[in-house]
């Protein structure tokens, strides 16, 4: 969210209250607009918004590319780290057969010809769309923040409020099997140079139906992260898990990060979230700033965003790893699938959800509970493909789904999801020789080459 800073306004106890009171206010503003149907829209549009990092593609390591990128010649930003670059798909498109086809079709061609501008820069890095940088050890991320003064001054601000948050000034990862562990500093930093994602915006045509798919989402987050981790190893070890990204940013900011509570209002939606932090930005005039500064340092793995300059309403989920476009159009449409299919669906207590969402992180062999009957992820994952399928029967985009939904669906029953296949492939080279080092880059490597493979739509 990209909102100007105003650092010269004290961090005050009274001012932490006026931000928080005019943001309340301003929350209660729109649940009143809703109430008035001001953002009601017949129509439905959504958009991809993509993070890849960069690496050398010999050694795995990150690669620098902020003074190839600060020129301008593309159409790109950073994202905290001077290695990770974030990108939208295409803009905001219609949720249409026609614009999903658009999509995808603009997604692969700016990926491709962010890939070629940065062999051209450095012929030996490389784009991978992975859930973590693997190889930064402990410390070894302070380097890699972004050197823009003003996106530093955010950064540092919300540095300093997430460690005097955290409970727990470590983050620690633990191999179950092997016990090696990972130990670094419990900081909004240390997690966010780390990490990459895609998230979907899907707007909705009332804020009736936000709150329903907001709901619905918390319910198959965890779900959506078991079946699409793709990070597997952190700092060097393999960790066990299929995803790093979940556990290092819920250690890392842990009042902000994790799984939000179901809501039953846009109002409700607001309380909730503000009640979980102090704002780490000061804002003691406009209430509109004050509300979209302190919703803005919320990283819960899905979010309602209304957009006041054209009356929209959407939602923003960051259940997922990066991935490739390709394994975005399957994620989006799984997403989007869920969230119609289980409209008319009991679904579970927030309690099941939250033990869901710790289990996440081992993937396909994490045990989960849907409405209190205890089932694998496999077998959870091939159900929800079936919920998704079942609610594009009769719609336009049957067809395009089936072709995305069925090679996922092929994969889950086969038990070889990303993270698995990335693991195999590595444990794999090790046995054969290569450093674990060297088997995790080469690892990188053929995520580069599966994200760019062209598919015709």
């Amino acid at each position: 969210m990209s909102v100007k800073i105003d650092t010269v306004i004290p961090r005050t106890h009274e001012n932490v209250s006026r931000t928080i009171k005019l943001a309340l206010a301003e929350a209660h503003r729109r649940q009143v607009l809703a109430d008035r149907n001001l953002f009601n829209h017949p129509d439905r549009n959504y958009d991809i918004e993509q993070e890849v990092r960069i690496v050398n593609r010999i050694t795995g390591k990150p690669v620098n590319t902020e003074r190839f990128f600060n020129s301008g010649t593309i159409r790109v930003r950073f994202d905290t780290s001077v290695d990770n670059l974030e990108y939208n798909a295409n803009g905001i498109t219609p949720l249409t057969l026609k614009g999903i086809k658009q999509l995808f079709r603009s997604f692969l061609k700016q990926t491709i010809l962010l890939q070629k501008a940065i062999k051209r820069d450095n012929p030996d890095a490389i784009l991978v769309p992975i859930g973590v940088q693997p190889l930064v050890r402990a410390g070894e991320w302070e380097h890699l923040i972004v050197s823009d003064y003003v996106s530093r001054i955010r950064y540092q601000l919300m540095e300093t409020m997430t460690i005097g948050e955290n409970t727990n000034p470590q983050m620690i990862i633990t191999n179950p099997d092997t016990g090696e562990t990972f130990v670094d500093k419990a900081s909004n930093l240390s997690a966010m140079t780390r990490t990459s994602g895609t998230q979907f915006h899907i707007s909705e045509r009332s804020p009736s139906e936000a709150i329903r798919a907001y709901n619905a989402s918390i319910a198959i987050a965890p779900i959506m992260i078991a079946l699409f981790g793709n990070s597997p190893y952190l700092g060097g070890i393999d960790t066990g898990r299929a995803s790093n990204r979940i556990e290092i940013l819920r250690q890392g900011e842990q009042k902000r990060a994790g799984l939000p509570e179901p809501v039953s209002s846009i109002e409700d939606y607001y309380v909730k979230q503000l009640a979980k932090a102090d704002p780490p930005f000061i804002e003691i005039e406009d209430s509109e700033k004050a509300l979209d500064l302190s919703m803005g340092a919320m990283h819960t793995v899905t979010r309602i965003i209304i957009d006041t300059k054209n009356n929209r309403i959407r939602n923003e989920f960051r259940h997922v790893d990066s991935q490739s476009p390709y394994r975005s159009i399957q994620a989006f449409l799984l997403t989007l699938g869920l969230i119609e299919g289980l409209k008319r669906k009991k679904l579970p207590e927030f309690r099941e959800s939250q033990a869901n969402f710790e289990q996440a992180v081992w993937g396909l062999k994490a045990k989960m509970s849907w409405l209190q009957k205890e089932v694998r992820v496999q077998e959870l994952g091939l159900w929800c493909i079936d919920v998704a399928q079942i609610a594009f029967v009769d719609t336009e985009i049957a067809e395009i789904a089936q072709s995305f939904l069925n090679p996922l669906k092929n994969e889950i029953a086969s038990g070889q999801t990303q993270a698995d296949v990335m693991r195999n492939s590595v444990n794999d080279d090790v046995a054969n020789g290569k450093t674990l080092y060297n088997a995790i880059a080469q690892s990188l490597n053929r995520t580069n080459k599966e994200m760019l493979k062209f598919v015709n739509y």
